[in-house]
């Protein structure tokens, strides 16, 4: 997540929120880059939990763009997660990383989505 925040900001968005776990939320903010971090709710596994989307949907209706994936983690909420926030979200989504892991079980995922898609797969990543 660290990682797709800095890339996002040097790419040049000029603003970037990054939602992560409540106990995570303290050590990103000693993190170079400059994302605004956005706690919220946690997973026993110290992941975001699904808990979060209601503030995650709130942030993200004045954003241009939502990405989800990347430092998600393979927890056992994850599907319910990604799931919930491609329903909610009426921007584009880009689905990467853990995020395509997340839906890799769920059949036709993609036509829950409210808005448009990015995916991008990589090869050999992805459980099928």
């Amino acid at each position: 997540m660290a990682l797709a925040s800095e890339a996002a900001l040097r790419a040049g968005l000029g603003l970037v929120y990054a939602a992560v776990p409540a106990s995570l939320d303290e050590a990103l903010e000693a993190a170079p880059d400059r994302a605004d971090h956005r706690a919220g709710g946690e997973t026993a596994a110290r992941a975001i939990a699904p808990a979060a989307v209601p503030a995650i949907a709130e942030r993200a209706r004045g954003v241009d763009a939502l990405a989800v994936g990347p430092g998600l983690g393979r927890h056992p909420e994850a599907p319910e997660l990604v799931l919930a926030l491609l329903a909610c979200a009426e921007v584009p989504v880009v689905v990467d990383a853990d995020g395509l892991n997340a839906l890799a079980a769920t059949p036709e995922w993609w036509q829950r989505a409210r808005g448009p898609l990015v995916v991008t797969p990589h090869l050999g990543r992805c459980r099928a």
